[in-house]
């Protein structure tokens, strides 16, 4: 099983690894639809990897107070 998981894994990062290599062309991203100062030239897996990385870091801050709120139940609950 645990070589199982390995090879999938393996299959997504080459999957990945594929899609970021084809993608090396520049593109312009517009901030705000009008503003031409507003716009940003970069590759296109620049663009997409820092729109994860907001991503999660979003979901980490709306999680938080829960998770917190959790720990201090877990941590009260084991004293």
């Amino acid at each position: 099983m645990n070589l199982f998981l390995w090879i999938i894994r393996a299959i997504i990062f080459s999957v990945v690894l594929l899609f970021a290599i084809n993608n090396t062309d520049p593109v312009i991203l517009k901030i705000l639809p009008g503003f031409p100062e507003l716009t940003l030239l970069g590759p296109l897996v620049v663009w997409l990897f820092l729109a994860f990385i907001l991503g999660v870091i979003t979901t980490f801050l709306i999680l938080l107070p829960s998770i917190l709120r959790n720990w201090k139940v877990s941590k009260r609950n084991a004293n």
